[in-house]
């Protein structure tokens, strides 16, 4: 399924980014919508005709191998909020000055940048405890992250995150340290990369059982090509740049204005035909069909990305916030739900088969889909390589058609697909 960027803004920054910058077009889309569900924050809810409040944080994982630019567009893509923490940086900096000179009169003063890199429970509950208006972890790779769960604490770190998620109170004990943490309203939106051929090891056990996985939205960039710039660089781009960022800036100070604002939707019943068709979806299905979870996440997800939808039109529409989701903004979000409902599957395939195709990286993975179901030589593997530059080494080419997950090889010495 393809990501609706067409109907997205700043569309033109995302197609100028990719021909110029490399940054794959999926992945910068991603980056733009996380970086909206964190100017949102905690300011501004939905309370959609299904009776429901929702808030607008979102987890991203995207799937790419190392060197597409994952981290270079989302670091790019955050900047604005980076600058505003900047700015808080700098009036903590005067007031801590302030405190010393004063012979440390009071409180001291506390900052905990809402932007971070690392995380662990017990950092996220400080970062989130002096940021109440939301917090933005932009993990580099996930699956540390992930594989960190409970290492450190020895507690069900996956179960703490998904309260998070839900947005409603995070809570968690820790009965080897006595460590309490209580937040009633916290925002955490989540951005991060993974490659492909991580996502068996990374979702598994845990990360699924508990319910992690369905809660993620999974993107799966198509062009990863390497393109020679067609433009002249910088200067076209970089006034798209600042646009972008007058504009992210425009929607984080109108939030942090706002005192936990409700919008509802334009048209109720429409809205609701879009949110049901969900739920609808899950009626045939077997209740152990892993498919129900992932419906009811996306039926979750729909009033999330209405609300990023309007949140984009104030961003770079140059407007408030309106009253209402309009139908258009319903639509983007029907079709952005879509798309990672039908990635998220995807991803679930790739985690739990035991097929090891699924685990090849994308070169090899295209040459692998390549090579015909007959039998074969060598010397056709090659032909197929060099004919669609696929780059892969001889001693590399004969390590792959030796590996028997892949390929058997016939008495007559040639190879046919295992």
């Amino acid at each position: 399924m393809k990501f609706p960027i067409e109907n997205m803004a700043p569309a033109g920054l995302i197609q100028a980014a990719s021909e110029n910058q490399n940054f794959p077009a999926e992945i910068t889309a991603s980056a733009i919508l996380a970086a909206v569900s964190a100017s949102i924050g905690n300011s501004i809810r939905f309370k959609n005709p299904a009776g429901y409040k929702s808030k607008c944080n979102v987890w991203l994982a995207i799937s790419a191998p190392r060197g597409t630019g994952k981290t270079h567009a989302i670091d790019r893509c955050l900047k604005p909020i980076t600058d505003k923490a900047n700015e808080i940086y700098q009036v903590h900096e005067t007031e801590l000055q302030q405190y010393e000179d004063s012979g440390r009169e009071g409180k001291r003063p506390e900052f905990v940048p809402p932007v971070n890199n690392d995380v662990t429970i017990e950092g996220l509950h400080k970062s989130l405890k002096y940021n109440p208006h939301g917090v933005i972890t932009h993990a580099d790779e996930l699956t540390g992250f992930i594989g960190n769960f409970g290492r450190y604490s020895g507690g069900n770190d996956a179960a703490a995150y998904n309260s998070l998620y839900n947005g409603n109170v995070f809570s968690v004990v820790r009965k080897n340290s006595g460590l309490s943490i209580y937040l009633p309203d916290p925002f955490w939106t989540l951005i991060g990369g993974i490659q492909p051929t991580l996502l068996q090891k990374s979702f598994n056990g845990d990360a699924i059982e508990s319910g992690f996985f369905d809660r993620v939205s999974f993107v799966f960039p198509e062009d990863l090509s390497y393109k020679i710039p067609t433009r002249e660089w910088p200067a076209p781009d970089m006034n798209l740049w600042q646009e972008y960022d007058i504009g992210l800036t425009r929607l984080l100070d109108q939030s942090l204005k706002e005192e936990k604002s409700y919008i509802r939707a334009e048209d109720p019943e429409k809205w609701l035909n879009l949110y049901h068709s969900f739920g609808v979806s899950r009626n045939n299905l077997a209740a152990t069909d892993p498919k129900r979870g992932l419906f009811a996440k996306a039926q979750t997800m729909f009033p999330r990305w209405c609300l990023i939808a309007h949140g984009l039109n104030v961003a770079f529409q140059e407007r408030g916030f309106l009253e209402n989701i309009t139908m258009e903004e319903s639509d983007l979000a029907y079709q952005l739900t879509k798309y990672f409902f039908q990635t998220s599957l995807h991803a679930y395939e790739i985690a739990t088969n035991s097929s090891p195709v699924d685990t090849l990286p994308e070169d090899k993975l295209k040459l692998y889909n390549l090579i015909p179901d007959l039998p074969f030589e060598r010397k056709n593997v090659i032909e197929i390589a060099e004919k669609n530059n696929i780059q892969i080494s001889t001693s590399g080419l004969d390590r792959f058609l030796r590996n028997r997950q892949f390929f058997k090889k016939s008495s007559y010495g040639e190879y046919f697909k295992a």
